[in-house]
């Protein structure tokens, strides 16, 4: 094992839907388990995929779900969500994902090669696949949904 990182870089993992993805977590600001009153729908740009905005500490940032570039369904209701703030060049910006699953160590991963099929149409948003305990997770590349490279898709 090791072949994806070494133990100092952690990786969180996330589910969108029944799909695993992980995330270096040197991306990662913080982790928020309860939106309930903080995301303001009105504030939407779905051609961008952004759903809304969060306040977060004392700013408002735009939420991304991945789920609309994907063209996946979630049937987890978004009072249930969790939202990821991010950073980037353009600054915090917020992630909907349907579950935390936790955080590993980069030893943990196994390189896995992306099997052909995987290749199509989506395969702008994701490159690479690694394997956790046997089981595989995209790696989530977040300048492929928010920021100045995510607009030119």
């Amino acid at each position: 094992m090791g072949l994806a990182g070494s133990s100092a870089e952690r990786k969180l993992l996330f589910r969108l839907d029944k799909v695993g993805f992980v995330l270096s977590l040197s991306h990662v600001v913080e982790i928020c388990k309860r939106i309930d009153n903080d995301l303001n729908l009105s504030c939407r740009d779905l051609p961008q995929g952004i759903i809304g905005a969060l306040h977060f500490r004392q700013t408002r940032i735009p939420v991304v779900d991945p789920t609309i570039r994907l063209d996946v369904s979630s049937p987890v209701p978004l009072q249930e969500k969790a939202i990821l703030v991010l950073k980037s060049a353009e600054g915090n910006w917020g992630l909907l994902v349907d579950e935390i699953v936790g955080i590993k160590a980069g030893e943990q991963f196994d390189d896995c090669p992306l099997p052909p099929l995987l290749k199509g149409a989506l395969s702008s948003y994701y490159q690479k696949i690694l394997l956790c305990e046997d089981e595989p997770f995209i790696v989530f590349e977040p300048e492929h949904y928010y920021g100045l490279a995510g607009s030119n898709r």
